[in-house]
């Protein structure tokens, strides 16, 4: 009776103490993690605020001013511009050393279709050199003729700089940002996705507008007082608009931060 009573005590005993532990490593475990889980909410948080920060303020014309989009608009257009003269008007207009310098200076990169690459890019096998072929295309002196081969123009590669650069890259970091929920960096993608489409579309606007060159410039003073600023109107209606994924943006953070109902 005795061992049985003894058996019984130790049973109870050594169960009371798994409880206890079970009991003692969960409130450690909680009082170990709650200052790890308030840290990765802070820089939740940081990370939240830096991607209001950036859409909140910003509307379409805004996002322009942003990425520099008037300026990579215009050094595009003057690229088209140039060729107009070195077809056109290469004996009474001369191009200026300081504007090419200017334009390089200010070009950071350049994208191009896979149409545009084939024909704009030479593939160089690991330890070549580019040699220069050494022939000169003839110069077209034909009215016709000329009017012919610009009425083929096509631009070949939209340059940028590198504030579009920068700021994009910027975007991109903030977008794959583990902290972010995956909705949330979704429409952040799919924000630089229109962004850079948007770049792309300078080229199309230009090529089919470089058409009308020959009826608006038609004399050396009219070339010389070239503004591209029309064409910057036809491109800002044809591009897609960033307001509404901008808007998408916010009213996700708003939603999953409970904003409104905090502030009520």
């Amino acid at each position: 009776m005795m061992d049985l009573i003894k058996n019984i005590f130790n049973i109870l005993f050594f169960a009371s103490l798994s409880i206890v532990a079970v009991l003692s490593y969960l409130q450690a475990r909680k009082t170990l993690f709650t200052p790890i889980k308030t840290e990765i909410f802070k820089l939740q948080m940081e990370s939240f605020q830096e991607v209001i920060e950036f859409f909140n303020k910003n509307n379409d014309h805004d996002f322009n001013e942003v990425f520099g989009f008037r300026e990579i608009f215009d050094l595009n257009a003057a690229n088209m511009h140039r060729r107009y003269i070195k077809l056109f008007f290469f004996k009474e207009i001369e191009i200026k050393d300081e504007d090419i310098k200017r334009r390089k200076a200010a070009t950071y990169g350049a994208i191009y279709t896979a149409e545009e690459a084939g024909r704009c890019l030479t593939i160089i096998e690991p330890g070549s050199e580019l040699k220069s072929t050494g022939n000169k295309t003839k110069k077209i002196t034909e009215p016709a003729l000329m009017l012919a081969e610009w009425n083929q123009y096509s631009h070949d590669g939209v340059v940028f700089t590198k504030r579009y650069h920068d700021e994009t890259e910027k975007l991109k970091k903030l977008a794959s940002s583990p902290l972010l929920p995956k909705e949330l960096a979704d429409l952040m993608h799919a924000f630089l996705r229109i962004n850079h489409n948007n770049l792309g579309l300078i080229g199309v606007v230009v090529a089919r507008l470089s058409k009308e060159m020959p009826t608006l410039y038609s004399t050396a003073e009219d070339v010389v007082r070239f503004d591209s600023s029309g064409m910057w109107g036809s491109y800002i209606e044809e591009r897609e608009n960033l307001d509404n994924i901008s808007s998408q943006i916010l009213k996700y953070i708003n939603e999953y931060l409970k904003i409104n109902k905090i502030m009520a």
